[in-house]
């Protein structure tokens, strides 16, 4: 009998460490790890609205988001309209140079660009290498509004536009150019009911819309 308690008892423990276990690595999976280089870009967040801002890797084969720090915005807590500093790291997962576009998305064709070009070394550091300025493009998106809400957006081709309608209104479609090209896209909807667009993007990175 005395056996048994003690075998009930090491299960008992055993369950406890792997569950402490699951909770540590959970913990880290989102920790930066102090002998790595990452990267660490501010997009300031409207802390009563959307965002007017979003981000946009160019190859996501070689770094991805890692974590984000935003700033307390308790005292903000009577403000309208203020805008919070968000920290966000990027870390590297291959060896190569990429970069990472910051695009405001507030109404309108013009819009500000920051470029930031990033390489990852063998190590898998990644660092920004260029001074990264502000550019005003004025700039053409591709819109579609009265979009069904809980729609899927599909583009063939990420490398040549990206659909940045998550930072903004879910009923919305929001079409920003890459590369020129052309893709498609396909809007389906909660009933599987599906549209399919022609994303045309030219050289100037203006985005036109066409009904297939």
């Amino acid at each position: 009998m005395r056996r048994k308690l003690i075998s009930i008892d090491l299960i008992i423990v055993m369950i406890i460490g792997l569950f402490a276990l699951s909770g540590c690595n959970n913990k880290k999976e989102n920790e930066l790890d102090p002998n790595k280089e990452y990267v660490k870009i501010n997009i300031p967040e409207n802390g009563s609205t959307v965002n007017n801002s979003m981000y946009v890797i160019l190859d996501e084969n070689i770094i991805k988001y890692k974590t984000s720090e935003k700033e307390d915005d308790s005292k903000y807590k009577d403000d309208v309209g203020y805008s919070l500093d968000v920290e966000y790291y990027f870390e590297g997962i291959k060896e190569g140079n990429t970069e990472i576009w910051v695009i405001d998305l507030n109404p309108g064709e013009t819009r500000s660009i920051i470029k930031y070009e990033i390489s990852v070394d063998s190590n898998l550091n990644a660092k920004i290498i260029n001074s990264p300025e502000k550019q005003y493009k004025k700039i053409k998106c591709g819109y579609l509004d009265n979009v069904v809400e809980e729609s899927q957006v599909i583009i063939d081709d990420k490398n040549i536009a990206r659909d940045v309608s998550i930072w903004r209104c879910p009923n919305e479609v929001n079409i920003v150019g890459i590369r020129e090209g052309n893709t498609t896209m396909t809007i389906r909807d909660k009933d599987n009911t599906e549209k399919k667009y022609t994303v045309k993007v030219d050289a100037n990175l203006n985005v036109e819309l066409e009904e297939m």
